[in-house]
């Protein structure tokens, strides 16, 4: 079976950092620029950071256990 091939839209919009993060341009900032807000236009300046929930399903490659949060060890939910 073949390799499957990057994802290029995410491989063009997001990128990694030395530390781990993933940082993002933030979208809406191509054009119709004058019916925007002032106050808008001047907080998508530059690069941001996704936040951590993001950043960690983009690493691993999306939900890695099937959507849900694992339970820790000696919680009520895991003793049987």
């Amino acid at each position: 079976m073949p390799k499957l091939k990057t994802k290029s839209g995410a491989k063009k919009r997001f990128k990694l950092t030395g530390t781990g993060k993933v940082r993002m341009y933030p979208s809406q900032r191509r054009h119709r620029q004058i019916n925007r807000p002032k106050k808008m236009k001047r907080q998508h300046r530059g690069a941001e950071f996704a936040g951590r929930p993001a950043a960690l399903g983009r690493r691993t490659g999306g939900a890695s256990a099937g959507g849900r949060t694992p339970t820790p060890p000696g919680s009520p939910c895991t003793a049987r």
